[in-house]
């Protein structure tokens, strides 16, 4: 009775110490990451973001830290962020991608980007001298003034 005993014990002993095998799923690598690029206000401009493998992975935005909201003017293209029309006040600060595997529950955060967006205000034209339109003569001197603002200065 002893001999079966002790092979069952050998055998626990001969299999407990091998190692034992753990596979787990690749982690989620960014291939493409959103940049900080210039944009012309009221022009068309794209932030880019793709991973190695893209089985089970669900892409969101954020702005400033808050989740982005899709809108005509800025949208969720597929796993990139488009914007029809950048404005130099709503889409002031930083963008980031986050990469979610739904599988595994891993996320993966993107490096911020932002735009240097370049804006150019239409300013009116003021009669400077004479003070008035009919103070103006036939092939006389007349001062205008033009008050522009923009980005860059």
């Amino acid at each position: 009775h002893l001999i079966p005993i002790l092979i069952l014990i050998s055998l626990f002993l001969l299999f407990s110490s091998f190692p034992v095998l753990s596979i787990q799923a690749a982690a989620i690598q960014f291939t493409k990451e959103p940049k900080s690029q210039d944009a012309l206000h009221g022009r068309s401009a794209m932030l880019r973001c793709e991973v190695s493998d893209p089985t089970d992975i669900r892409y969101r935005w954020l702005h400033n830290g808050q989740p982005l909201e899709n809108s005509e003017r800025r949208f969720q293209e597929g796993s990139n962020l488009k914007f029809s029309a950048v404005d130099r006040q709503l889409d002031a600060g930083s963008f980031e991608c986050v990469a979610e595997n739904t599988a595994t529950a891993e996320v993966l955060h993107s490096n911020n980007a932002s735009f240097n967006i370049k804006w150019l205000e239409s300013g009116g034209v003021i009669l400077k001298e004479p003070v008035s339109e009919g103070e103006i003569e036939s092939s006389s001197l007349v001062t205008l003034r033009c008050d522009i603002d923009g980005h860059p200065r």
